[in-house]
């Protein structure tokens, strides 16, 4: 019996967590890419550049396991953000706040001189960088500071809405529709040099890291941001 229950306990675990991961999965099968291919005789004959991704970056994962943290952010509740001091994309801090589930997250970014000591980084590697200083998380009455390790390789991060490279994409936040995951999604780079890191946690503290770079992308034929996906 008490196998019975423990064996119950782990399926249930499982798919709570992972049922962003299956809707995401089934969801690349019906969208296409419009901008690559916007014919409509030859669209259903071009494999999703999507699927093609997903499929690319779940295979080249350090830890396989983090593939149930892929999501589509159009199904996913997104947690606003309430405050920029100041609002500027040098210095300043960002901070999400879902106040009914008690669910927030405070990231502080600075314009600092570039750090070549990474062996792999995100970014390009400019004399100064916007980059990432802390990231503050609370779930309820649980509340703890990321360790630097996490995010100190992301430079160039786009931190509010700017034109800086001609496009839009500021640091979001959203919950796994469970509540018991946040999503912290971080752009950065320009042109050749960009990519999209998706930051996991939960309760209990960080949970897992994934970024696209823009080769990815390239391979791929994807556009970075009509991707719905990790």
């Amino acid at each position: 019996m008490i196998k019975i229950i423990i064996i119950v306990f782990v399926i249930s675990s499982y798919s709570s967590f992972s049922q962003d991961y299956f809707l995401h999965r089934s969801s690349l099968d019906t969208t296409v890419n419009q901008i690559l291919d916007s014919s409509i005789s030859s669209k259903f004959k071009t494999e999703n550049a999507n699927v093609v991704l997903w499929n690319k970056k779940k295979d080249e994962l350090v830890n396989k396991a983090d593939s149930i943290y892929f999501s589509n952010r159009n199904y996913l509740p997104k947690i606003q953000t309430t405050n920029f001091y100041p609002c500027t994309n040098l210095n300043g801090t960002v901070h999400f706040e879902n106040v009914q589930d008690s669910l927030s997250i405070t990231v502080k970014y600075v314009y600092e001189m570039w750090d070549n000591k990474f062996e792999k980084f995100h970014g390009s590697s400019e004399f100064k960088s916007r980059k990432i200083k802390e990231v503050k998380v609370t779930f309820g009455e649980s509340e703890y500071l990321v360790d630097s390790s996490v995010f100190n390789n992301l430079f160039q991060v786009w931190a509010i809405n700017n034109d800086e490279f001609g496009l839009s994409r500021p640091i979001e936040l959203y919950s796994s529709i469970n509540k018991k995951l946040l999503y912290l999604y971080v752009y950065g780079g320009g042109e050749s040099s960009f990519y999209l890191a998706k930051l996991v946690f939960s309760k209990k503290g960080f949970e897992a890291k994934i970024v696209l770079d823009y080769f990815d992308f390239v391979i791929s034929g994807g556009i970075p941001f009509r991707y719905i996906g990790i």
